[in-house]
């Protein structure tokens, strides 16, 4: 097994981070653990722009969708409490819950229950959702996307109704509940349930990329949005792995993928650079986080950063590739250019990258474009060339394209990772057809 001494680490983690740091694409903080002992931590940026807040390694951040594996652990804390077992079907806790006779919690927890993956098609909702109790009624409203246990898609609502379920059998609120059995035990002293009432020390203020430099995130409020800070996470994978927290049983089902997934239970299992590894992201208004185990090397990386860009996905890969003396590239920086909007009018309109997936670009005035995928927000397309655009939230490069009669007619998307999508413009027709 290759590892890079430390010293070469850091001199990598630092000089690949410090240019996004610059353009105000990436601002947190960086853990890299081996047998819980820090070889590389830096704090990087403000953790408060108007106040001049410095990040520090007790900053805290919302983590997004890392809460998943939280949530799987308790719900097998409660199976080890002999409370219920990971086949129970679904209607012997939430009775009223359609279909829930065929929907068992392995299914919520392994993303196979056919539940869709978000609870509103419109992001302005979530301001007007706040009770475990509407989210629950809300998710009731959709059908399922496949019968249980035959399908596998990812679903933010599975992950709701599992936080509904932990305060169901355990009688406890779910935020008392995993600092009690979760939160405690692991020395967790850093996180908690957000909540918007509530004070909490050394919390950073997210951000997003927009046309003139960074914008405020409003903090939403999810029934089981957790803040954590990188050395909290850090410690907890450790624990986890160590089975401070579930017992081996436990432990090797939640770390076994899912049959034709390379999901468990909250977690993605693989492999990278040679290594098994476990591990999730998050990404949420303003914050991208990131914690993952490597068990044959008893490491750990985790980072978390409040602005969310596509800075974040690189991180996921580029950082253990440092870590094992893998090939990385340099930093991607892209500078916006001049460019004459006139041809904007003809960008606008409807892409399908593929079925359920579209893309919607519009202009915003008559100088700027942004893009909106399913289910999100538009977000800035930064000129960097005639008809080709920057997309910061993905770190993508856009190119709008024409057809023979020089009819703007697809979009080439590029990935950071150099991956193609050719994205077909709904024309319309088509749109009138589809409505039909």
């Amino acid at each position: 097994m290759v590892y890079v001494n430390n010293d070469t680490l850091a001199t990598r983690i630092h000089e690949y981070v410090t240019p996004y740091v610059e353009v105000q694409d990436f601002a947190g903080t960086i853990l890299v653990q081996r047998r819980d002992e820090a070889i590389f931590q830096r704090a990087y940026g403000l953790a408060n722009v108007e106040h001049g807040v410095p990040n520090r390694m007790d900053t805290c951040f919302v983590i997004g969708s890392i809460n998943k594996q939280f949530l799987a652990a308790a719900i097998l804390l409660l199976e080890q409490r002999g409370l219920l077992r990971v086949e129970d079907t679904l209607d012997k806790f939430l009775p009223d819950f359609p279909d829930a006779k065929r929907i068992m919690l392995v299914h919520l927890l392994t993303h196979s229950a056919g539940l869709r993956r978000d609870v509103f098609d419109d992001p302005q909702d979530l301001k007007r959702v706040r009770a475990m109790g509407e989210w629950l009624a809300r998710i009731q409203e959709g059908s399922l996307a496949f019968t249980p246990g035959q399908g596998h898609s990812y679903s933010n609502c599975g992950y709701m109704v599992v936080a509904a379920l932990i305060e169901a059998v355990s009688n406890q609120p779910l935020g008392e509940f995993l600092h009690d059995h979760i939160f405690k035990p692991c020395g967790m002293d850093d996180s908690g349930l957000y909540a918007s009432e509530q004070v909490i020390p050394h919390l950073a203020q997210g951000y997003e990329p927009g046309f003139d430099g960074l914008n405020r995130a409003p903090l939403e409020e999810f029934p089981d949005a957790i803040y954590s800070s990188v050395e909290d996470l850090g410690g907890w994978l450790g624990a986890l792995h160590r089975g401070a927290i579930l017992r081996k049983g436990a432990l090797n089902r939640m770390l076994t993928p899912y049959p034709g997934t390379s999901y468990g239970y909250g977690l993605t299992i693989g492999r990278r650079y040679g290594q098994r590894f476990y591990g999730h992201d998050g990404m949420v208004n303003g914050f991208y986080s990131y914690a993952a185990y490597y068990p044959d090397a008893q490491l750990s990386v985790t980072f978390a950063s409040n602005i969310r860009s596509g800075v974040g996905m690189m991180l996921t890969h580029h950082i253990p590739a440092m870590v094992f003396g893998a090939d990385y590239p340099t930093p991607i920086l892209r500078q916006p250019v001049k460019v004459d909007p006139t041809p904007f009018e003809e960008y606008e309109g409807d892409y399908e990258v593929y079925p359920g997936l579209m893309l919607n670009v519009r202009r915003e005035g008559h100088h700027r474009l942004s893009l909106q995928g399913t289910g999100g927000y538009h977000w800035p397309l930064m000129p960097i060339g005639r008809n080709k655009f920057f997309y910061k939230h993905r770190y993508a490069t856009v190119i709008f394209e024409r057809d023979l009669n020089e009819v703007v007619d697809r979009i080439r998307w590029v990935e950071w990772s150099g991956q193609e999508f050719l994205c077909r413009k709904q024309m319309i027709g088509e749109a009138e057809q589809a409505l039909v």
